[in-house]
C-alpha cells in the first residue's frame, strides 16, 4: 500500500512539474507591455504595503524606486519560478525512488548526486529554451544573466527536494518516530 501511495505522490508531483513549466512557457509569451505591466503593479503593491513614505514622495522619486523595485522584482520571480520547478522535478524523482533497497552509503550519495545534476542540467536546458523562446515574443529578449538566475533558483529547489527524500530515507523527519 505505501508503495502504491508513493507512486501516487510521485505522479502527483510531476503532473505538478508539467503544469509549472506550462505557466514559466505562458510567463514568458506574454508581450512586453503586459509583462512590464504586471512585474511593476507587484513592484507598486510591494512598495505601497512595506514603505508607506512611498505614496508622500515625488513623483520622480516614486519612479526611481519603482523601476529599482521593478527590477528586483523580475530577478527574484527568475529565481522563484525555477526554484518550484527545481523542487517539483526533485519531488517526482526522489520521490519514485525505491527507498526500501539498501545501498551502501557511498552509492545512494553517488546516485542522489548524480540525480540532482541530470535534473539541474534538465532545468538549465529548460532555462536556456525559455530564453531562446522569447526572442520571439514581440518586446522581449534572452538574457543570459537569466538563465543564470534560473539556474540558481533550479538548484535551490532541487536541494530542498533532496533534503526532504534525505530525511524521510534515513528516518530523520519529524514525522518518523520509532
Amino acid at each position: 500500500m505505501r508503495s502504491g501511495h508513493k507512486k501516487r505522490s510521485a505522479n502527483v508531483f510531476l503532473l505538478l512539474t508539467v503544469v509549472w513549466m506550462a505557466v514559466i512557457f505562458y510567463m514568458s509569451a506574454m508581450q512586453a507591455p503586459r509583462s512590464e505591466g504586471l512585474s511593476s503593479g507587484i513592484a507598486r503593491a510591494g512598495l505601497k504595503t512595506f514603505f508607506p513614505v512611498y505614496e508622500k514622495m515625488e513623483t520622480n522619486e516614486q519612479y526611481t524606486l519603482l523601476t529599482e523595485a521593478d527590477g528586483t522584482n523580475r530577478k527574484a520571480a527568475h529565481f522563484a519560478e525555477y526554484l518550484l520547478l527545481g523542487l517539483f522535478m526533485g519531488k517526482t524523482v526522489f520521490r519514485a525512488y525505491p527507498q526500501n533497497r539498501v545501498y551502501a552509503e557511498e552509492r545512494a550519495f553517488l546516485r542522489r548526486e548524480a540525480c540532482a545534476a541530470i535534473l539541474l542540467l534538465f532545468c538549465f536546458l529548460y532555462a536556456l529554451s525559455d530564453e531562446y523562446h522569447q526572442m520571439f515574443v514581440s518586446g522581449r529578449s534572452p538574457r543570459m544573466l537569466d538563465v543564470f538566475i534560473d539556474a540558481l533558483g533550479a538548484q535551490a529547489g532541487i536541494v530542498i527536494a533532496e533534503m526532504i527524500w534525505t530525511n524521510k530515507t534515513t528516518g530523520l523527519s519529524a514525522d518518523r518516530e520509532a
